[in-house]
Order: C-alpha cells, then structure tokens, then sequence
C-alpha cells in the first residue's frame, strides 16, 4: 500500500472513530436527558408519548373511511342501501361513514388535547425544576470555578437554549412514534398498489431534508460560537434595567452610552442569524419546489394508472390520500431526528454543567474540625489567579491564633479580598497550604470551613424581603432566636431606626422592587448585611469593609458593640485605613505579595515586620 493511500486509510479510520464517539456522546445525552426529562412529571411524558402514538392508526383508519364514504355514496345512487337500526331506523350507508369519520376526527382531536395538556404540565414544572437544579449546582461550587469561563459560557446557553430545545425535543419525540406507524401503514397500503411508487414516495423527501439538515448545522455552530456576544448582549440588557444604578443612568447621561453598546452587540448577534436564516430559508424553498414537483409527478401517475384500470373513485381517493401521508410523515420523521440532533447539541450543555467538578466535590469523607474556634495557619502560601494570571500571595506563612482580631491592610486591586476568599474555602491554593486547627484544608470534610464563618462581603447583598427574613436568612431548618435576632437589631442600631421609620420587620419588604416595598439607604443594607453575621454567630467573622457606607458616629456606637458580642471568638477585617487599628491584636499589610505586620500604638506607626 502507498504511503499515499495509508495517509487516506489513516485519516478515514480517524473520521470513523470521531463519528462513533459522537454517537457514543449523543446516546448517552439522550438517555440522561429522557431520564431528566421524564422526572419532571412521569405520568403526564407518557400520557403525551402515548397519544402520539394512538393518532397515526386513527389518522390511517380515517383515510381508508374517506374512501369508502366516496364509494358509498356513489354506490347508493346505483342502488341505495341503508343499515338498519332496531326494527324502525333506517340510515343510509355513506351517513354511517360521515359519523364514523367525525367520531375519527374528534378522537384525534381529544388526543390532541391530552398531548396538550401533558406538554403544559411537563413544561410548567420543567421551569422550575431545571432552574432549581441549575443554582444548587451553581452553589455547590465554589468562586474558583465560577470565576471560570466555562461555568459562564455554559449558564449562557443554557438559559438561552436549554428550556426551548428540551421541550422542543420531547414535541418531537412524540411525534416519531406517530410519525413511524403513520409510515408504516400508508406504505404497506401503497405497496398494494405499487411498490415502486411507494418506494419513490418514502424517498421524496431526502434531498430537502439533507439540504434542512446542513442549513441546521450551520446554525447550531453559529449559536455555539456566539455564546460571549449573547452574555455581553444580556449584561447590557440587565444593566439597563437595574433599578439600583437607575439615578446614575439618569443623571449623569449613562443611559445613551449604555444602549448604544446594547445596540451594537445584539445587532452582531442578530446579523448572524439573519445572513444564516436568509440563506437557509432560499435552499429550502428551492428544494421544496423540486419536492413538491416531484410528488405532483408521482400521485399524477397514481391516477392516471387508477383511472386507466378503472377503479373506483373511492379507491382512487383512498390511494392519493396515503401518498399525501407517507409523503409528510416520512418528511416529518427525518425533519424531526435532526432537529432532535441539533437539539440534543444545546442540552448537552445543562448535563456538562451538572458534571463540573469543584475542587471540594472529593471532601465529603473528609476530617472535620473540633468544636469551638480553630487556629488558623497559612504556610508558605501562594495564589495567582488561574485565569488572569495576576498573584496575591508568595510564599506567605502567618498564624492567626483563636480569638485574635487581625486587621488586613492594603491599597484598591492588592488582594485583600482574595484572602479572606481563601481563608473562606472558596479557592484553593496551589502552593502552600492552610491549615484549620492543624488540619490541612484540603483534608476538611466538605462544608467544615463555611460551619465555621460568619462573613459580611464588600459587595453584600441586597435582598428584596422584610427585615426579619433578611436578617435570618441561612438554614430553613434552623429555629428563630429571638434573643440573638433582637441582640443583631440592638448591635447595628436597627432597633431605632426600624421604630423611627415606622418599619414593621415581618411585614414592610424592603428595596424598590416590589409594589408597596421601602427604598432605604445603602447604609442601612450594610447594617443588615452586618446583622445576617451576627445572627449566623459563627467561631469566625470575616468583616470585608463593613462600614463603608456607615456614618462615622454610628461606627463609633456600633462597633465596641460588636468586638464585645465577638468576645474570645476571631475577628478578621479588611480595610484600607488604620482608623480602627487600635482594636486590633494584630495588623497586616499586604504589598508586593506579602503580609507585613505592622504595629501600632493609637495612631503611631512602630517598626514593620515582613512575614
């Protein structure tokens, strides 16, 4: 052999062996999904299936009625034959097969509305449980794989796609099984007749489907490339309708700017699918007329040769209604396996997703931390983003004993926050390590650090309910305790406000969404976020600029408060100024990748010590 022909043999065997894993990946994507799918709501997925199925023998049985009612009525007019009914009904033959034929109809008609409302039920609850599922997984990982391109690349198309293509697949999927025993039986009763004409009627409908298949492929490829351009299109689109920055969009003129870039990407967007649409709608168009030519050809040729061997009208009715129907079922069967195909491309995607391994997905054997507040150690300690490439820490070793209150200082964009997301198990270290009361991180059983932290953001969260439920968010099945909630009013200064304001904490919704909520400061949110941690009273409060929005009298009130509510418990805090540093055991500055601890007499800096 050649070392030409070995290269094609080679590249030929290559081909093969891709094709038959990508069959390998789309049949197990379809048993998962069928399985997935069909949980939603079991009975009603095969009510649907079921109803598909019992309409093609009826739709077959209504064709062959049709005949006969022809038949019958001419027949009557040579000799009138009635069936009798009792001893004194009479009703003419071809009134039996127009009753017949309306009962036909109208059982497709209420098969129809079983499939209907299966595919409602089925879709109401796929809503809301695929989304469920989707955020629990999403909150199963942690910030290094969100911060991921391909968690956000994938949550794009799934809630782009998902829903649309999944139930789209299951209107398809009951349409085979009518679709297939439609075929079935209109070919066997054309085979009567033809074989030959049935043969070319079944394979009418392949080149246009060959054409709709490759017009489909281009498409899904262009929806799978374009996922970034559809993120930055939703942002925009989210940005322009938050009600939080709306003063700014208004004031200061962002709006215009804002829709401008909203504009401009979705219309990339959209030029695609316009130049992908257009194209495939004239291929299409084209390859219909050929069809339907072609099809006009063959039930011209049934008639001429039922008429040449004068049969009758009924028959002849009967025969041309069977080519109608092996011509659009076989044209819908084909239409609907690579519409599946494609569909199964976007489903996929959930499935990928729902397989994401977090870098804590192997704890759940893990060891687990004594009660009360660990010792905390980071030894020789470096992080880089994997993304960015941009380091926070080299080799870094520190101890924070049980009850310190250590203090992390540093200028915008050095890394504070990103420690105290390590310290939090939200990612993992690639050099170095960190230990909880001496036990390495990664050897804590899933869920033992989180046990363990009270944490109040930079960026803390707004949540549109009372003040009571934004307060005692977390565990459902943990019981309210009204000392420790009236203790977290009393600390933030809550209390007063919420009297002086006239806020009645388990009624009044809070924020601008809602009709009839309250609008409050940012001030006031940060003391619900400081609130949620006290109330989680946890071993250790991870404090993120927690008084940002504070006015600095109420800080002063607020916080000999909240170190006494502390007590013996840790205490860490990220800042950018040494305002509070004299409450601090220790204080740490992070520069150049490293925490020097800086000692302080009230506002008088000592000497600098690298750690």
């Amino acid at each position: 052999m050649s070392a030409r022909n070995q290269a094609k043999r080679t590249v030929q065997i290559k081909y093969l062996a891709s094709f038959f894993q990508k069959v390998a990946l789309y049949w197990k994507v379809l048993v998962r999904h069928l399985t997935y799918f069909s949980s939603f709501d079991k009975k009603s997925f095969w009510k649907g299936i079921i109803a598909g199925l019992l309409k093609a023998p009826i739709n077959a049985a209504n064709i062959f009625l049709t005949g006969l009612f022809v038949d019958s009525i001419v027949t009557y007019y040579k000799n009138p034959t009635s069936f009798h009914f009792f001893s004194n009904i009479s009703v003419p033959l071809p009134v039996i097969y127009l009753l017949a034929l309306f009962c036909g109809a109208r059982f497709v008609r209420v098969l129809d509305i079983v499939y209907q409302s299966a595919l409602i039920r089925i879709k109401n609850e796929s809503i809301v449980v695929y989304r469920q599922d989707i955020t629990e997984k999403f909150h199963k990982l942690n910030s290094q794989e969100i911060d991921g391109e391909q968690v956000k690349d994938l949550i794009t198309k799934i809630e782009s796609f998902w829903l649309s293509s999944a139930v789209g697949f299951y209107e398809r999927l009951a349409g085979v099984g009518e679709y297939l025993l439609s075929i079935v039986i209109a070919l066997g009763a054309l085979f009567a007749f033809s074989p030959v004409t049935a043969i070319l009627v079944l394979l009418v409908p392949i080149p246009q489907i060959i054409v709709e298949f490759f017009n489909n492929r281009r498409h899904t490829r262009y929806v799978d490339n374009v996922a970034s351009l559809m993120l930055e299109r939703n942002y925009y689109f989210s940005a322009l309708i938050d009600a939080r920055t709306f003063p700014e969009r208004k004031i200061n003129g962002v709006f215009r700017s804002l829709i401008t870039r909203y504009r401009h990407v979705a219309d990339l967007v959209s030029s695609g699918y316009k130049t992908i649409l257009v194209g495939s709608e004239k291929k299409s168009a084209v390859m219909d007329i050929i069809d339907q030519s072609m099809l006009l050809g063959l039930k011209t040729w049934v008639l001429v040769s039922n008429i040449m061997q004068r049969m009758a009208i009924g028959k002849i009715t009967a025969t041309l209604g069977y080519v109608d129907s092996l011509y659009k079922n076989s044209y819908n069967i084909l239409k609907n396996l690579i519409s599946m195909f494609d569909e199964l491309t976007f489903i996929k995607y959930l499935y990928e997703f729902q397989d994401i391994k977090g870098f804590a997905d192997n704890r759940k054997k893990g060891k687990h931390l004594p009660k009360g507040t660990p010792r905390i150690s980071l030894e020789d300690a470096s992080f880089t983003y994997t993304g960015t490439g941009k380091q926070i820490l080299k080799d870094v070793s520190v101890v924070i004993e049980p009850g310190e209150k250590v203090m992390l200082l540093g200028k915008d964009g050095t890394g504070k926050s990103s420690i105290l997301a390590l310290l939090a198990g939200m990612y993992v270290l690639k050099d170095g390590l960190i230990r909880m009361s001496k036990t390495p991180v990664p050897k804590l059983a899933r869920g033992q650090i989180k046990a363990k932290m009270s944490v109040v953001p930079e960026d803390f969260a707004r949540y549109y309910l009372t003040l009571r439920e934004n307060i005692v968010l977390g565990d459902p099945k943990k019981q309210f305790d009204v000392t420790l909630y009236k203790k977290a009013l009393s600390i933030t200064g809550l209390d007063v406000w919420m009297k002086a304001a006239g806020i009645d904490d388990q009624k009044t919704i809070l924020g601008n969404y809602f009709d009839g909520s309250v609008s409050i400061s940012s001030g006031h949110w940060q003391r619900l976020a400081i609130a949620r941690a006290i109330y989680r009273n946890r071993d250790i409060f991870l404090f993120d600029q927690p008084f940002t929005y504070i006015d600095g009298h109420s800080v002063k009130e607020m916080l000999p408060k909240l170190l006494k509510f502390i007590g013996k418990r840790t205490l860490i805090w990220i800042s950018e100024h040494t305002t509070h540093a004299k409450y601090m055991t220790k204080v740490y500055e992070l520069e150049d990748h490293k925490l020097r601890e800086r000692k302080f007499k009230v506002r008088e800096k000592k000497n600098e010590k690298e750690v």
